[in-house]
């Protein structure tokens, strides 16, 4: 197997993670908010604009990830954990393929903002209290 098609094979393998990862985590903490917008603005207007707005959030914290796995939760733990690890690896492993495609400068800046994100996602999760 080359290179290229394992860092695609891997790409793709780690994008299903982070899919996965993202449903779990908006199923176990996400929150649903709907809004009716009514904007009627001249009561002799011929045109009447309104509609909803639906919203579905799921907000984890470092310092959150890290009291779940020091109290030993790690099924709380286990879907921001999945999902920064899909897309990290998606990002990096993409950039890889690229980088062996194409030398050139975009894919060398894409490959160090990837192994960037990684060092600071693991500075954060370091740090956090």
């Amino acid at each position: 197997m080359s290179m290229i098609s394992l860092s695609i094979s891997l790409s793709i393998f780690f994008f299903l993670i982070f899919i996965i990862g993202l449903v779990w985590m908006l199923s176990v903490r996400g929150k649903t908010t709907i809004q009716y917008y009514d904007n009627k603005t001249d009561p002799d207007s011929v045109f009447y604009s309104g509609g909803f707005e639906y919203k579905k959030t799921a907000n984890y914290t470092y310092s959150e990830i890290r009291t779940f796995l020091k109290q030993g939760h790690f099924k709380k733990a286990a879907p921001p954990l999945i999902t920064a690890t899909g897309i990290q690896g998606f990002m990096l492993f993409l950039s890889l393929a690229l980088f062996c495609f194409e030398v050139n400068f975009i894919t060398i800046c894409f490959l160090l903002m990837s192994i960037y994100f990684i060092i600071y996602g693991l500075y954060l999760f370091v740090t956090a209290e």
